[in-house]
């Protein structure tokens, strides 16, 4: 309001919707209402941009954006990151990278891992993360007997250099937009089981990664079996991730588009499209 009464457009990114509680998605439509008066609103997945597009939001402001991924030098060696993580020698270790909250659904991930029952050797299952279901899923953690290690580690700062410790990374949200943990592991040439939620179809292709339709933790469970059972196949899919990373979610494209949108809502040169 303040930006519009000095003359100033806006322009307003949208990374997703939770849902959750009444005051939370009184929240989501005080943001979605603001958006009907933004020069220009970006949108990091289709999901995103069609949904403002239904509330009302002018179709010719709402731009589909995904974000990019550039790979950083802080990421740690394999053997390193294992040390840090104090992984077992010799174990498959899937990681679950996140906020413990419910819409990233840590629940789905460890009820998962309640199911896998085939014998694929030591497994440390890391849920790396703080939030409000800390507690919740310590204990949930506790009642994997699966043969699988599942353990909560908490909070770790430049979680994503740590992604290379990994053989597997599981994506259990219930929503959302385009999550950079999956472009770090693109990055990383970590393979990813994820559900098909928010923007996630849009960075992997169904050769890329295991990607899951149904929301649960059965379908969830088959999925990194398949992906336990046959360590090449994983490895192949995730070498193309990381082809895929580079060909598509470039950050010089990134950047040139987002100035083409500024350049648009300032009124200065019209929108390549």
């Amino acid at each position: 309001m303040a930006a519009r009464s000095l003359g100033i457009p806006v322009v307003t990114t949208f990374h997703g919707f939770t849902g959750g509680g009444q005051r939370n998605r009184a929240y989501e439509q005080l943001q979605r209402m603001a958006a009907m008066r933004a020069a220009a609103v970006v949108a990091v997945s289709n999901v995103i941009a069609n949904d403002l597009k239904a509330f009302g939001v002018p179709h010719d402001r709402v731009f589909h954006l995904p974000n990019a991924f550039a790979p950083s030098d802080a990421a740690l060696a394999r053997d390193e990151a294992r040390r840090t993580l104090g992984i077992s020698p010799g174990a498959t270790a899937i990681g679950w990278v996140g906020r413990l909250s419910r819409e990233k659904g840590p629940d789905l991930f460890l009820e998962s891992l309640r199911l896998v029952t085939t014998d694929y050797g030591l497994v440390d299952a890391l849920i790396v993360g703080d939030g409000p279901l800390r507690q919740e899923t310590e204990a949930l953690a506790a009642t994997v007997s699966t043969g699988i290690r599942a353990r909560c580690v908490g909070y770790l700062p430049n979680a994503g250099a740590l992604i290379p410790a990994l053989d597997l990374l599981v994506l259990s949200s219930r929503t959302e937009g385009t999550p950079v943990t999956i472009l770090e592991a693109m990055a990383a040439e970590v393979a990813v089981v994820a559900y098909t939620v928010g923007g996630i179809p849009e960075l992997l292709g169904v050769d890329d990664g295991y990607l899951v339709s149904g929301r649960t933790p059965a379908s969830l469970a088959a999925a990194i079996g398949t992906a336990l059972d046959d360590p090449t196949d994983r490895q192949q899919r995730a070498k193309r991730a990381r082809q895929r990373l580079a060909q598509h979610f470039d950050t010089g494209e990134w950047i040139a588009r987002h100035i083409a949108i500024y350049a648009k809502a300032t009124g200065s040169s019209p929108l390549p499209r």
